[in-house]
């Protein structure tokens, strides 16, 4: 089966209402290919969770669709933001400005200065209170330039790097949907812009199948010579 074909054959996966509700409710990827990167995510945000009465009905979950993506113009980088509280829902849009700030931004210099960065937004959360057992938030950074093109920043009392010159995932890591990635063997095989973003929209949307309470919808921005976003047309040939 072709990579583009998986677009039309995808299964429909079900689960447990109660696994879903346990499960984070951010999606991400980013994919180097031949000519470019494409990144891949899901749109849905939950404003309110929903809340359980004193029976058997519940009051449901509000639930809003916009853009996790933010774009530093100044260096060509493309921040995806993954976290689980409401008041940081734009630290992509902070860490975007704080780099565009920079007049250079080398292999040598954007891991020491996304760590500086992450232990002061950490440091500054009404969350911190020393070190956690898990990041604040995961913040995707995409630099097509760069040695390792794909980054990704976990926001602690410490903040992690880990980087890539493949394919990346942020947010629900361990959802079934990554097998298509190892499926296609990404990890290994480096195909063309197109088929990378095929590739990166059915894991996505595969994902909100089997999670359907936490991830839902798709954006897509790839890079070439500039990102750009697919525009709805595009993103509706996809699904």
């Amino acid at each position: 089966m072709a990579a583009t074909d998986l677009l039309t054959h995808r299964p429909t996966v079900e689960c447990f209402p109660r696994i879903e509700e346990e499960l984070p409710v951010t999606f991400q990827i980013g994919i180097v290919a031949t000519e470019g990167i494409v990144l891949a995510s899901d749109t849905q945000q939950r404003v309110t969770e929903r809340q359980f009465t004193d029976g058997s009905e519940y009051i449901a979950d509000t639930i809003i669709n916009s853009s996790k993506i933010s774009i530093c113009e100044r260096h060509s980088i493309a921040i995806a933001f993954a976290g689980w509280s409401d008041e940081d829902t734009f630290a992509g849009d902070m860490l975007a400005k704080h780099l565009n700030a920079l007049p250079s931004l080398t292999d040598d210099e954007i891991g020491p200065i996304l760590k500086v960065w992450g232990n002061d937004y950490y440091s500054k959360s009404r969350l911190a209170s020393g070190p956690s057992r898990g990041p604040l938030a995961n913040l995707l950074v995409l630099r097509p330039s760069g040695r390792f093109p794909l980054i990704k920043l976990g926001v602690n009392y410490e903040s992690s790097l880990r980087d890539s010159k493949t394919y990346m995932v942020s947010g629900h890591e361990n959802n079934a949907a990554v097998f298509w990635l190892e499926y296609l063997r990404v990890h290994r095989e480096t195909r063309d812009l197109d088929v990378s973003t095929a590739i990166a929209a059915v894991t996505v949307l595969t994902a909100g199948e089997i999670n359907p309470h936490g991830i839902g919808r798709l954006e897509v921005w790839q890079f070439r010579k500039s990102w750009r976003p697919l525009p709805d047309d595009e993103i509706e040939a996809l699904t």
